[in-house]
């Protein structure tokens, strides 16, 4: 008959028992998901067609969308707004929504995750990209104290336009670069404008968003310049086309007085045949000169302005 366990050895194994709780429990929790990015927390806008959609980002880790429809032509009943929402998590650069709720519309299927490549995540700009490869760049809605009145982030869009990259070697074949720009500008005070200043029948006072700045005629000049100057194995990535951008925003930043927070990329392309110069500008209403004809192909240091 063995000997009764001692009150040393039982308290030995209470002590053994009570570490592996804390091991498993542990590890149950290294399994959840990543927390909510606080970088996305907040509303978001992104223009579509007529109307605009608007994105909210929740701290726990829930989100509302609406899309906003603006009013159709006469005669025509202006069509519901539609509304979602559901969860998010961001993990290992991707950004994963899943709808659960939706009162109207049929733009996400309930249930269904759909994952997004975060490109760019500022202050005031967020650029992702869908899976079918489409790249999204929403504007920060930043709320005005003041007031309590929300307002998107204010952007300056550069025309699109095309240059002609560099050879690494001169018999290197010609590739062109085709790109559409915006410039995010920094958050700006609100103006006051002096009753003086106002007409006779307005209120004593009035504040209203300072306006856009006008582009100093050097800045597309200086980013054609920088771009054609690059060589296609210095742009055929996402990271380095990110560096691309950052030291684009150093070179026009002096002629904005610094008021540039960031660029966005809109629209990119990259090819050696100029069909394909042809259709990315086929999708814009105007066709810089330069695209019609083959004698485009001559440009020197981005002849497309």
């Amino acid at each position: 008959m063995s000997n009764p366990k001692t009150p040393a050895a039982c308290i030995k194994i209470l002590y053994l028992c009570i570490c592996v709780l804390f091991f498993f429990g542990g590890y149950g929790c290294s399994k959840e998901d990543t927390p909510a990015d606080d970088r996305f927390i907040g509303s978001w806008r992104i223009k579509k067609g007529r109307g605009y959609k608007d994105l909210t980002f929740l701290a726990d880790g829930t989100w509302q969308s609406k899309v906003r429809k603006e009013g159709g032509q006469s005669g025509k009943a202006k069509a519901k707004d539609e509304e979602f929402s559901g969860t998010w998590v961001v993990a290992d650069g991707f950004l994963n929504m899943t709808a659960t709720q939706a009162k109207v519309g049929n733009e996400w299927i309930i249930g269904e995750k759909i994952t997004f490549t975060i490109i760019e995540i500022t202050g005031s700009n967020m650029q992702i990209k869908k899976p079918d490869g489409t790249i999204e760049t929403w504007a920060k809605i930043i709320k005005q104290q003041a007031e309590g009145k929300e307002r998107p982030a204010k952007i300056l869009s550069i025309k699109p336009f095309v240059v002609n990259l560099s050879k690494e070697k001169p018999v290197s074949k010609d590739r062109y670069l085709c790109i559409e720009l915006k410039l995010v500008l920094k958050p700006s005070e609100e103006k006051v404008i002096a009753p003086s200043e106002e007409k006779v029948d307005a209120p004593s006072e009035k504040k209203v968003d300072a306006p856009l700045p006008n582009l100093h005629p050097k800045v597309k000049e200086a980013m054609i310049f920088h771009l054609s100057s690059l060589t296609y194995s210095e742009i055929n990535t996402m990271d380095k086309l990110s560096a691309v951008r950052n030291m684009l925003l150093q070179i026009i930043n002096p002629y904005a007085k610094g008021q540039i927070e960031s660029i966005s990329i809109q629209n990119i392309t990259v090819t050696s045949q100029w069909k394909s110069v042809e259709a990315f500008f086929s999708h814009y209403e105007e066709i810089p000169a330069e695209t019609k004809g083959e004698n485009a192909k001559k440009t020197e240091e981005g002849g497309g302005h």
